[in-house]
């Protein structure tokens, strides 16, 4: 799989607990899986590069991930509108979150719910350049549209706007293009207090000229 393959599949699930203001502030325990197009396991393979498990932390204008291993995956900083891409060398790739990343973004909602962790979770399909997937959200979490909608990078402000906020709490990403299938999962949802400082870039990680 490609670098920038691997970046936008990065982002694209991510493509959160509750504040004064109402928005959701902490963070999520998710589980990762991988098929292949034929349904065959392959998390051994593509877990090293996407990770197996992440901590996911949101606030009203940032987020990050972090994965099992204690190494961040992503950082969207609110202030700069800058979205960084973390990768096994501790080098980060840099991107203004005000690009657009895919000219199709096509919405269609589901007749059915399921509980994800806890919540009752509706479901939309979303239909992309390369990729069909099925996002799974409460509107119990959820965060401000408005707050991120500069963040044209992975649709971001799409997605939050068709789910009026709703967090992602499971999807299932078809990637037709890199032929595989990315099914991720909530397994907690925990109300934290964060600060801007927890949003920093981080010591010990370097940008990639």
């Amino acid at each position: 799989m490609k670098k920038m393959g691997i970046i936008a599949v990065l982002f694209l699930v991510m493509t959160s607990f509750h504040s004064g203001s109402g928005d959701f502030v902490g963070v999520i325990k998710i589980k990762h899986k991988y098929k292949d197009l034929e349904g065959k396991d392959i998390t051994a393979r593509l877990a090293p590069y996407l990770g197996k498990e992440w901590e996911y932390y949101i606030d009203d204008k940032n987020y990050k991930s972090v994965n099992e291993s204690g190494n961040w995956v992503q950082l969207y900083n609110g202030e700069t509108n800058l979205y960084y891409s973390f990768m096994k060398e501790k080098k980060a790739s840099k991107y203004d979150a005000g690009a657009t990343s895919s000219s199709k973004f096509e919405v269609t909602y589901l007749d059915r719910k399921e509980k994800v962790a806890g919540y009752l979770c509706d479901i939309m399909k979303v239909e992309t350049d390369n990729q069909t997937t099925l996002y799974y959200y409460s509107k119990e979490v959820r965060t401000n549209p408005e707050n991120f909608a500069n963040h044209n990078f992975g649709n971001w402000n799409q997605y939050l706007k068709a789910a009026d906020g709703g967090i992602t709490l499971k999807f299932e990403l078809t990637d037709h293009k890199n032929k595989f299938i990315w099914i991720a999962t909530a397994t907690s949802v925990k109300p934290m207090a964060l600060t801007a400082s927890d949003f920093e870039f981080p010591e010990g990680y370097s940008v990639a000229e």
